[in-house]
């Protein structure tokens, strides 16, 4: 996992903001509610829908996200580069935030809605790379891509305080976004590990 993070500057980065964030937030806990989605807020202070993607209610939030991000950001990285990685986690994550503002009432934050988003592009990818990949390679990558949205989906069903139209919201814009950005070009045979 050291050696994915390491050959990807945009993941590990993204991965010090939400750790750095998150010790601010500890250090002053009245942080996160100036920086969360809150509806009631949103018309006068629409950049909650950006800062909620880098907060966390607690350790095992940042963690849950953090693992994910190292799970799925090296691979969204070599696919896209480090430009168009930023580009989807924050616009997809502010497309999820825009989702919970219309479909939740209470307020939200976390990387998750950034994370669906990167989840999402990954899946544009996998239906467009016809000619990239192997065709048995890419029906795998669907079909993991699509069970592992749909897992996370149910959970967020049965767990309490999850924001499923966040989810639902960064992985559609994701996935719209890997048809507007195209994968960066490479010579060589491409790696997704």
């Amino acid at each position: 996992m050291l050696e994915r993070l390491r050959r990807s500057p945009a993941t590990s980065a993204l991965l010090a903001a939400l750790v750095l964030a998150f010790a601010a937030t500890a250090a002053r806990p009245g942080l996160l509610g100036r920086f969360d989605k809150d509806n009631d807020l949103l018309r006068a202070e629409p950049w909650r829908l950006l800062t909620a993607n880098f907060l966390h209610g607690g350790p095992v939030h940042l963690l849950v996200n953090a693992y994910a991000l190292t799970m799925i950001g090296p691979t969204v990285e070599r696919v896209y580069g480090a430009v168009r990685f930023w580009v989807v986690f924050l616009l997809g994550g502010v497309l999820g935030f825009v989702a919970s503002a219309l479909f939740v009432d209470a307020p939200s934050l976390g990387a998750s809605a950034g994370l669906f988003a990167l989840l999402g592009a990954l899946l544009g990818f996998a239906v467009r790379a016809r000619d990239r990949l192997v065709p048995a390679a890419r029906r795998a990558m669907i079909r993991e891509i699509l069970t592992v949205a749909a897992l996370n989906i149910g959970l967020g069903l049965a767990v309490p305080y999850v924001d499923n139209a966040a989810h639902v919201g960064g992985f559609a814009g994701g996935l719209a976004l890997a048809f507007a950005l195209h994968p960066q070009e490479r010579d060589e045979p491409r790696r997704l590990d």
